[in-house]
């Protein structure tokens, strides 16, 4: 649900101008238009007062994540240009694969944004997964090999990402 509307509303917004041509009020009502197209095609067989009251706790906690997407894209010179990249499925790019003769395997997913921002000749980028609930970027996990998923991503994009980002993109 979430995905969905963030995914819609930033690709909407881009397509409008960007973040900073239009308002966090329009922005909450382009999130809300898309909240409740969502709403009647997935949650209409569920009518009830429960589903009602978790609906309408999903709709606060939506427009927090939206008000705090509006804030960081609205000054900000990258701009959403990618959605739903996939890696090692069939319509996406090239799974990352980790050779081993005994078991080798192919990392595939998905990054739910990619930002770009065009500069003196650069296509700098970064990847967006969003997260309903807090997360940090902790070294220490990353340096046992847990929470590896954003730094993969961000890697897979800069080696696999060319057809996306061109000739020598910049994580």
């Amino acid at each position: 649900y979430v995905h969905a509307v963030l995914e819609n509303t930033c690709r909407e917004i881009r397509d409008m101008g960007g973040f900073h041509q239009i308002s966090r009020e329009e922005t909450l009502e382009i999130a809300h238009r898309y909240s409740e197209t969502y709403a009647k095609e997935h949650f209409a067989q569920l009518d009830s007062k429960r589903v009602a009251y978790l609906f309408e706790r999903n709709i606060q906690e939506l427009d927090a994540i939206v008000r705090e997407l509006w804030e960081e894209l609205k000054d900000s010179l990258f701009e959403p240009q990618g959605f739903e990249i996939g890696f090692g499925v069939s319509d996406g790019l090239p799974g990352i694969v980790i050779p081993n003769g005994a078991m080798p395997a192919t990392l595939r997913g998905f990054v739910d944004r990619m930002d770009t921002w065009l500069h003196a000749g650069n296509t700098y980028y970064r990847i967006v997964d969003y997260k309903t609930g807090p997360k940090e970027f902790d070294y220490c996990d990353v340096f046992n090999g847990i929470g590896l998923q954003m730094l993969i991503y961000l890697f897979a994009l800069e080696d696999r990402g060319t057809a996306l980002l061109g000739e020598n993109p910049k994580p």
